[in-house]
């Protein structure tokens, strides 16, 4: 494995901007979302849950394609920002415009305006494409400052709003603006990009299978909150998004991993002893701290959470149990996706979440009106476990994803320790 420095360090500044939203999702656990109760939680989520699932569409695939651009080729570099930049720009426009006029028929006064500001959020979006070049350069460092002075202000504002003890559309005004800085910040001052001549049709289309990936991915991760919203209403909703948003609490670690690592997936290509040692290694890592914020939900999930957000939201820590183990599942792919990308297989992330976006949304349609928040959980375990590992075991291709997820568990704590060492050898 090679031997490039900052990999820790850039870790710890992605960490660091992860661990301030992670203490803002406990704040909104504690104090938001005991003040709104179940059933305004749950139009809040209901919200964000379109937000996101816009926002991921919208990413179109580019992220991994911007990570790929280091500096060797800088004109190259330029088309995959300048295409990644026009791409998003002109989705964001045509939600704006579809949100727009949707809202108009949305009978819930509340959902429709939150649906209009988050026209703000898909506007601004296209900045984000900065962020993951920084990220794969290892210079998380330059914005995450800025980031986490906007999730401070995100506190303060939610505070206030609760102590005013302001209506719901308060709160969705606050999210979408929140939603807005963050991405600012990354653009700010706003790098240079030859314009003129940018735009790549190849780009383009090697990004297509990855938009079909992001389509289904966002579908699958995102719907069940609006479809528990449309079979059984905003109060089981709320029940199930509480929960949903502890558990994936941990969510920002695969994240960090396979940004940092992203680079020497990329140079083990083509060598498959070695391209076997680094997919195991990453995928290791995130077994190990995934495990230990996982083993930590499940036992202490369940007395704490009814403590912390009321006993309206008791129903929440049996979710909160059942939807914990779903963040491995969610790690490996996010590693599996990094390797398929690297090696020209993105097409495979398209169909496995296809697959999964199938499974859930059949399980949901058939769990979700007698069985409520728990048909949604396990709904989604059981897609998130289809579509992110049983495809890597059935298909061939895929098949060292599978087995670096198998290796993971007797090799994390070695890998753990290495990275805390700065030590990146193998870990065989």
């Amino acid at each position: 494995m090679s031997n490039r420095p900052g990999a820790l360090g850039n870790i710890a500044w992605l960490t660091a901007e992860r661990v301030a939203r992670l203490l803002l999702q406990l704040f909104i656990a504690v104090v938001v979302i005991r003040y709104l109760g179940p059933s305004k939680f749950g139009i809040v989520a209901t919200v964000a849950s379109i937000a996101l699932i816009l926002v991921g569409i919208q990413n179109f695939g580019f992220d991994s394609l911007v990570m790929d651009a280091t500096d060797e080729d800088p004109p190259r570099d330029n088309r995959v920002l300048v295409t990644a930049l026009s791409t998003r720009a002109a989705l964001g426009l045509l939600f704006a415009v579809g949100l727009g006029v949707g809202a108009q028929f949305v009978g819930n006064d509340e959902i429709r305006f939150g649906l209009m500001v988050t026209i703000a959020v898909v506007v601004a979006m296209p900045l984000d494409t900065f962020r993951m070049a920084l990220d794969v350069r290892r210079q998380s460092r330059v914005y995450v400052r800025r980031r986490i002075a906007v999730i401070a202000l995100h506190v303060v504002i939610q505070v206030t709003l609760v102590l005013l003890e302001t209506e719901v559309v308060l709160f969705l005004a606050a999210n979408a603006f929140i939603a807005v800085m963050q991405y600012v910040v990354v653009a700010y001052p706003l790098p240079r990009v030859a314009w003129v001549g940018g735009f790549d049709f190849g780009v383009l289309r090697r990004a297509l299978p990855l938009f079909f990936a992001a389509v289904a991915a966002n579908l699958y991760l995102r719907i069940d909150t609006v479809m528990l919203t449309g079979l059984y209403g905003p109060t089981e909703a709320g029940i199930y998004s509480a929960a949903v948003q502890i558990a994936e609490i941990p969510g920002f670690l695969p994240i960090a991993i396979g940004a940092t690592f992203f680079l020497d997936i990329r140079t083990a290509k083509g060598n498959p002893t070695q391209e076997q040692d680094v997919l195991t290694y990453t995928t290791a890592l995130v077994t190990g701290t995934v495990g230990l914020a996982v083993i930590g939900l499940i036992v202490f999930g369940p007395f704490l959470l009814p403590l912390l957000l009321g006993e309206a939201f008791q129903e929440s820590a049996k979710i909160l149990v059942i939807y914990a183990p779903s963040m491995f599942f969610l790690g490996w792919g996010i590693i599996r996706h990094r390797w398929l990308v690297v090696n020209n297989l993105e097409y495979h992330s398209a169909i496995a979440a296809i697959i999964g976006l199938v499974v859930n949304v059949g399980l949901n349609l058939a769990l979700i009106p007698s069985l409520g928040a728990v048909g949604a959980t396990i709904a989604t375990l059981v897609s998130y476990a289809m579509g992110m590992y049983g495809y890597s075991v059935v298909v061939p291709r895929c098949r060292p994803a599978a087995v670096a997820v198998h290796r993971s568990f007797a090799r994390a704590p070695r890998a753990v320790l290495k990275l805390l060492k700065r030590d990146r050898t193998s870990v065989d």
